[in-house]
C-alpha cells in the first residue's frame, strides 16, 4: 500500500463534499473514486476531487482503492461496508455504524477478522475542549460529577418535512440511532459504560414522523438526559450540554462544543489546574474566607470561588472541521502503523449503537401537542 492510502467515497451528499474536504488535507490522503446512486452529485464531487465516477460495486472492488469512506444514508452503511470488507478495503462509516445492531456486530466482526478498519466517525473525542472535560471529571477538580443533561434544540429546515430519509425509521434508525449516538458515546467517555433507562418519543401534531425524543441513561453513578428535538429555524438551531458536579456546574454550548462556562468552588491547586486545562479562559475567581464551606453533609476543603469562560459559539465550522481531520489522521495512523492506539476504535461504533438501540427499543410514544389556539 505504501505511504499513500487511496480512497474510494461512497455517498456524494453534503457531509462527504465537507469530509473529504478535510480528509483530502492529509498528506497520505489520495481520493480517487466516488460512487453514488445519484449520478450527477457523484460527477460533480468527482470533478472537485480530480477522482472518476463509479457505481457503488466499481468503488468498492476497485484494486486501487485501499480505504471506502460511506456517507449515504445509515440503512446501506452495514450492507457497503461488509462488501467493502470483503473485498479487502478498510472502512470508515459515517454514524450510525448500522440501524440494527446485529448488522453493526457483523461489521465489527468482519473488520477485525480481517485487520482491517471497521471505524464509525465519531469525530467529537478529538475536540480539545471535550478532551479538557474528560480531565475535568477525571481528576475530580470539582468533585464527584452527580448529574449530566443535553438539550438540542435542532433545525429541520433541510429536512423536507416527510420527504427526506432522516424521518423515515427504517433508513435512519430514527433520531436516537440516527443521531444520538454521537452523545452516548461522549457521555460513555466521560463517565463510563452506560445502560439506558428510560426513553419516549413523540410525533409531530399532525404528521406521522417522530421529530422530539427523550433518553435516560445511568453511567455508573451519574445518570445522564438527553433531549433531541428537530423543529426549530435554522438560525435558532441550539444546543447545551450541562453537567453537575459536587462542586458546581459545566454548560457547553453547541453540539460540537465549541464554548464553556464554569462555576464552582475549588482549592488553591483546583484553581491553577483549571487555568491550564483552559487556556485562553476568562476565569474570575473570589477568596472564600468566611467560615467553613459545608455541603453534602460534610465540610468542603476548598479556598476560591471561580467563573470561567472560554471559547466561541461561532466557532462551530472551523473547530468541525479540524477534528474530522484528527479523527482521519488517527485511522491512518493504524493503518501504516498497527501499533498505533487510536482514540476512537470499531467498538465505539458498536458500542454506542447497542446504547441506541436499547433505549430506541424501550422507547413510549407520548401523544402529541395539538397547537394552541389563538385567541380571539
Amino acid at each position: 500500500m505504501g505511504e499513500r492510502i487511496r480512497v474510494g467515497v461512497i455517498g456524494a451528499g453534503q457531509f462527504a463534499h465537507l469530509a473529504v474536504g478535510r480528509f483530502r488535507e492529509l498528506p497520505e490522503v489520495e481520493v480517487v473514486a466516488v460512487g453514488n446512486r445519484h449520478g450527477e452529485r457523484a460527477r460533480l464531487l468527482a470533478e472537485s476531487l480530480g477522482a472518476r465516477v463509479g457505481s457503488v460495486a466499481d468503488v468498492v472492488g476497485a484494486p486501487d482503492v485501499d480505504l471506502v469512506y460511506i456517507a449515504t444514508p445509515p440503512s446501506t452503511h452495514a450492507p457497503i461496508a461488509l462488501d467493502a470488507l470483503a473485498a479487502g478495503k478498510h472502512v470508515v462509516v459515517e454514524k450510525p455504524l448500522a440501524v440494527a445492531l446485529p448488522d453493526g456486530e457483523a461489521v465489527v466482526s468482519a473488520a477485525a477478522a480481517r485487520g482491517l478498519l471497521g471505524v464509525t466517525d465519531l469525530m467529537q473525542p478529538y475536540n480539545p475542549l471535550v478532551q479538557a472535560v474528560a480531565t475535568l471529571v477525571d481528576d475530580r477538580i470539582l468533585g464527584e460529577p452527580l448529574h449530566a443533561r443535553f438539550e438540542n434544540l435542532a433545525s429541520d429546515e433541510a429536512l423536507a418535512a416527510g420527504d427526506h430519509w432522516f424521518w423515515d425509521r427504517e433508513v435512519s434508525g430514527g433520531i436516537l440511532v440516527e443521531h444520538a449516538v454521537h452523545f452516548f458515546d461522549l457521555f460513555d467517555r466521560w463517565f463510563g459504560a452506560g445502560t439506558a433507562v428510560a426513553a419516549q418519543h413523540q410525533r409531530r401534531f399532525g404528521a406521522d414522523l417522530v421529530d422530539q425524543v427523550h433518553v435516560t441513561t445511568r453511567h455508573r453513578g451519574v445518570v445522564v438526559q438527553q433531549y433531541h428535538g428537530f423543529h426549530q429555524a435554522g438560525s435558532m438551531d441550539r444546543q447545551e450540554i450541562r453537567i453537575v458536579f459536587e462542586r458546581g456546574d459545566l454548560r457547553l454550548a453547541g453540539w460540537i462544543p465549541t464554548a464553556a462556562r464554569l462555576h464552582g468552588l475549588v482549592d488553591a491547586d483546583g484553581r491553577d489546574r483549571l487555568s491550564h486545562l483552559f487556556p485562553g479562559a476568562e476565569i474570575e475567581d473570589r477568596p472564600i474566607d468566611a467560615e467553613p464551606v459545608g455541603a453534602r453533609g460534610g465540610p468542603l476543603a476548598v479556598t476560591h470561588e471561580v467563573r470561567l469562560a472560554v471559547g466561541d459559539e461561532a466557532a462551530k465550522a472551523s473547530r468541525y472541521g479540524e477534528i474530522l481531520t484528527a479523527f482521519m489522521a488517527d485511522q491512518l495512523a493504524w493503518v501504516l502503523d498497527r501499533s498505533h492506539p487510536r482514540l476512537v476504535d470499531e467498538w465505539a461504533g458498536l458500542r454506542s449503537l447497542a446504547l441506541a438501540t436499547a433505549a430506541r427499543a424501550m422507547s413510549v410514544e407520548i401523544p402529541p401537542t395539538p397547537p394552541v389556539a389563538a385567541s380571539a
